[in-house]
């Protein structure tokens, strides 16, 4: 039997096992993204994307969703399943 790790569970498990400061990592992303959010806002704009270090910052309608490498996707090949083939 697999373990499912919950994402409460990880945030825990970095505090307290690996001694991230995960709230002061968050506050500090909040504030990297706030001069974007503001010219977005400006411009009527509920979703955006920031280019920085190599990655994109998806913020849509003020809440950061996902980070991603900036470039082309990298995705592993899936195996083809018998509903795919022609």
């Amino acid at each position: 039997m697999s373990v499912k790790i919950s994402d409460h569970a990880f945030v825990r498990f970095l505090e307290r096992v690996c001694g991230k400061d995960v709230e002061t990592t968050r506050t500090n992303l909040a504030a990297s993204l706030s001069s974007a959010a503001e010219a977005a806002a400006t411009l009527g704009m509920r979703r955006f994307t920031v280019l920085a270090d190599g990655m994109k910052y998806i913020v849509a309608d003020g809440v950061l969703v996902t980070v991603v490498p900036d470039g082309p996707a990298e995705r592993a090949p899936r195996p083809l399943r018998e509903r795919d083939e022609p």
